[in-house]
Order: C-alpha cells, then sequence, then structure tokens
C-alpha cells in the first residue's frame, strides 16, 4: 500500500480528514515512513503501516509522529510468549495481526493510548483476543517499568495504575478495520509485482 492512498483511506476511515496530511507529514520528518511521495512512491512496508495507524491517536496531529513513536516502542506486560502472537513488541503483534491470517481472526480490538508528550508517555495499550472459548487482554506498556516484564505479571497488571491521571482516552482500532488494511496490503503487493514486472519488460520505471 503506498502511503498517500494509506493516508486516504485511515482520514475515511477516522473521519479527520483536514489534519492527516499533517499527521503523515509528522511521520515522513521523523523518518517513520518514507518521504517519497506522488504516483511513484515508494510502497509502505508493514511497520510503516502500523505507525501510520498509530498516527491517530494523538488528539494533536502536531504530536502524531512523538505518540506513534511511544506507541511503538511499547513491550508487553509479562514475557513476550504469553503476549497476543507471541510478539516482543507492540508494533510487532500489529503488525502480525496483518500479516497473519490465523492469528487476525482471533483478534477482537485493539485499544490504544494517546502518549501525548504533556503526559510524559505515561500509556499504555492493549489488544483483546480469543483464546478458545476464552477472551483474553495483553497489556502493552513502555519500557521503563521494568517491574512489570516477568512471568505473570499479566495476570495481576492494573492497567488503572499506570501514569498520572486518573480519567484516559483510548483510541479503539477494531478488528474490522485491520482486517481491511490487511487486504488492501495484499491487493498492493499484487499490484507491486505487476509493477516491477512491466519495468523489467520495458527497461523503465513503471508509471
Amino acid at each position: 500500500m503506498k502511503s498517500k492512498s494509506f493516508e486516504s483511506f485511515l482520514a475515511r476511515e477516522s473521519g479527520l480528514y483536514s489534519d492527516m496530511v499533517t499527521r503523515f507529514q509528522k511521520l515522513r520528518d521523523f523518518g517513520l515512513i518514507s518521504k517519497a511521495r506522488g504516483r511513484n512512491a515508494e510502497y509502505l512496508t508493514p511497520e510503516e503501516i502500523v505507525a501510520g495507524i498509530f498516527s491517530v491517536v494523538a488528539e494533536r496531529p502536531g504530536f502524531a509522529a512523538v505518540t506513534a513513536i511511544g506507541l511503538l516502542k511499547m513491550l508487553p506486560v509479562g514475557l513476550p510468549e504469553d503476549a497476543f502472537g507471541g510478539a516482543p513488541t507492540l508494533c510487532e503483534a500489529v503488525v502480525r495481526s496483518l500479516t497473519d491470517d490465523a492469528l487476525r481472526e482471533t483478534l477482537v480490538e485493539i485499544r490504544l493510548g494517546d502518549s501525548d508528550p504533556q503526559a510524559r508517555n505515561s500509556t499504555t495499550a492493549a489488544i483483546v483476543y480469543r483464546s478458545g472459548d476464552q477472551i483474553l487482554t495483553s497489556y502493552y506498556i513502555g519500557d521503563t517499568a521494568v517491574s512489570q516484564f516477568a512471568k505473570g505479571k499479566e495476570k495481576t497488571f492494573n492497567r488503572g495504575a499506570v501514569g498520572e491521571f486518573s480519567i484516559t482516552r483510548d483510541t479503539v482500532i477494531s478488528h474490522r478495520l485491520i482486517q481491511n488494511i490487511a487486504r488492501s496490503m495484499k491487493e498492493a503487493e499484487k499490484y507491486r509485482h505487476l509493477e516491477e514486472q512491466i519495468e523489467q519488460a520495458s527497461g523503465k520505471p513503471a508509471g
């Protein structure tokens, strides 16, 4: 999926029509997505797509990149092997939800807290998913809370006790959104291969 088409897609899905351009430009400024633009812009990697998703979380568009960076670095409470998809970071967990069809079917929703700089990045995130007949939640926090990264900590974790505020705001990413993005990524990959074949056949860049 190319950056401009993904930018437009997220604007439609989030209703943030007026400032999504600013959010994506902040991601480019911080090197979180490719700076190439226009018809021949580079396709986004799965990690860049996750950064784009995370950019919608910031309440203020100017903080989109800072918020995304905070979320991308989050680690699962407990041990990674006990978290959603066995992923070592929140970024990788969302990447796997986009690229692993079987894992994606277990996903219920992703809840992302706003890591606004004024809140000192004291936020959390959560992935809700199914495991058999159970509904489980993997929690994610900043890497400074080292006491939370031990076996079994996910069972006693109190999300409400994290941070200095007792009222917080989440952005909920639905299973439907992840499903739609995954489908678009597969379609974009087909177009990318087709463009490469055309380029190789003609000796000129596609487009």
